[in-house]
């Protein structure tokens, strides 16, 4: 029996390493299973995180490219896209919190820290 292991896609294309790091490490740290893959046509970081939630059976992906990172999520209806300026790290960490259903990491931190 085959079993289909859940993974979140991360689709990257030239990414910098740190970033792709960063990333990597806030989806750990979610506990949440991701997988890397390399694109050889040059897309930008929406069209990679797009393909990798299209891929996920998760239906969510990262998207790296060069100078770029974004999160993608496959609903039924249509893809949503979450384009922030959090960091790497913090990327990684609502990529992750998406698929177990969480609130994202900056909104929390960002209402928490208004309201207080």
């Amino acid at each position: 029996m085959n079993k289909v292991i859940p993974y979140l896609i991360i689709h990257v294309h030239h990414p910098d390493q740190l970033i792709l790091k960063e990333v990597m490490s806030g989806i750990e740290e979610e506990e949440v299973l991701y997988q890397v893959v390399y694109s050889d046509s040059s897309k930008d970081s929406i069209t990679l995180a797009y393909d990798g939630a299209r891929q996920s059976s998760l239906g969510v992906g990262v998207g790296i490219s060069k100078d770029n990172y974004t999160i993608a999520i496959q609903q039924q209806l249509a893809p949503v896209l979450i384009k922030t300026d959090a960091t790497p790290r913090n990327t990684g960490h609502n990529a992750g919190r998406l698929v177990k259903k969480k609130p994202l990491r900056w909104v929390y931190e960002y209402l928490y820290k208004k309201w207080r």
